[in-house]
């Protein structure tokens, strides 16, 4: 009843066969695909609500309805991922690599989203088979987990507060068990052990493991001139484009709501509901960010780069309204399975089209994409609780 309910998302990776003693699947995969879930993307935008439950904890507003960047001494940084050395291979065989990924998360030794440690993996996909898509349920094929985590690193935080120049620093690369720690070589001499304590064991072959494979990081205080770090939630991690846009999208909700973050009033704005869900969806999530790219280059509007914080924000407007249609349009197919190449390209190509000309990709019923849903027009602090009664 269970599996019924809940599919195996490990079904894909369990047909690749045995992995290598270092690797094992993603941890954060399946976490960043959990659509607004805690760990989806989208959090970094949606609103958080107080413990008292009558106000906005995250999105705090001045009397004129501006966003307040953040208080209370929180620790904050640039991080570069810089050379990495002596990447082990994932034991997979006889298949083709699709793509490579490195996820990162914050991570307190027992739960994602801690404040001690910036976890680090180092993963790779392997094509999907014809075979085993036409076998993927379409509703739950984006669920599956296709990444094997080769290694990872871990990072300590604790010298963030006192971080006042760059910094560069070198971790070992682990593998195996995210509990145990262990580093390259013990994850081989484990597996050894494990291999000889079998009735046909032996004496088997160890992979040799390079005792300076590690992955290199550069730390850098944030200069005062950037804002968009200082209007991020308290615990946030991002890439610098997505910073960008969701200190925007912040400050545009907190203008929005005005003195409403603190009542928890409903506002009806397409742009603000639908931008966590473009978030949560890779491939308009990248559609977005082109789009952006383009606009700060070249003003759709003015002809020019956006020099003002209004400019900024009436492009992130601009773009986020392009691509608000294609947020569960029936015209693009749904995502699924992320080794599914064949699909993916052919999705990422029409959300290209319909970025550029959204009415023709769509057709004569462009906004008519799905029966009437309020939470596409609508948000507000209460938008995210489930009925009480």
């Amino acid at each position: 009843m269970c599996r019924a309910v809940a599919p195996d998302t490990q079904a894909y990776l369990q047909g690749l066969g045995p992995l290598a003693p270092t690797a094992r699947p993603s941890v954060l995969q399946p976490l960043a695909q959990r659509r607004g879930g805690t760990h989806a993307p989208s959090l970094l935008a949606r609103t958080r609500l107080g413990a008292d439950g009558t106000h906005l904890a995250d999105l705090l507003v001045d009397g004129a309805g501006q966003l307040l960047p953040v208080q209370g001494g929180v620790a904050q940084c640039h991080l570069e991922l810089g050379a990495v050395k002596g990447v082990p291979p994932s034991g997979v065989k006889d298949r083709k690599v699709d793509y490579h990924a490195t996820r990162a998360c914050l991570y307190d030794g027992a739960r994602f989203h801690g404040s001690v440690l910036l976890y680090v993996e180092l993963n790779v996909a392997h094509e999907l088979l014809p075979e085993e898509a036409e076998s993927l349920p379409t509703k739950h094929a984006a669920q599956q987990v296709t990444e094997v985590c080769v290694a990872y690193a871990m990072l300590d935080l604790f010298t963030l507060p006192t971080l006042h120049a760059a910094r560069s620093l070198s971790v070992p690369l682990r593998g195996g068990p995210l509990a145990l720690r262990w580093t390259l070589p013990q994850c081989a001499a484990a597996a050894a052990a494990a291999h000889a304590a079998t009735p046909k064991g032996g004496k088997a072959a160890q992979p040799k493991h390079s005792a300076k494979a590690g992955l290199s990081f550069t730390l850098k205080p944030v200069p005062p001139q950037d804002t968009a770090a200082a209007l991020l939630p308290r615990l946030a991690l991002a890439s610098a484009p997505v910073a960008r846009v969701v200190s925007l999208y912040r400050q545009l909700l907190a203008e929005t709501l005005g003195m409403g973050s603190a009542s928890l009033a409903p506002a009806a704005d397409p742009v603000l509901a639908a931008f966590p869900g473009v978030l949560d969806d890779e491939d308009l999530s990248d559609a977005f960010l082109q789009l952006w790219r383009q606009e700060l280059r070249h003003s759709t509007a003015t002809g020019a780069p956006p020099a003002t914080a209004a400019e900024l924000r009436a492009a992130f407007r601009r773009c986020a309204t392009v691509v608000w249609a294609g947020w569960g349009a029936q015209a693009v197919p749904p995502p699924t399975c992320s080794s599914h190449t064949t699909h993916r390209v052919q999705r990422r190509m029409q959300l290209q089209q319909f970025a550029t000309t959204p009415a023709a990709s769509l057709g004569s019923s462009a906004w008519l994409h799905r029966p009437f849903d309020c939470r596409e027009l609508r948000t507000g602090g209460m938008e995210g609780l489930a009925a009480t009664v």
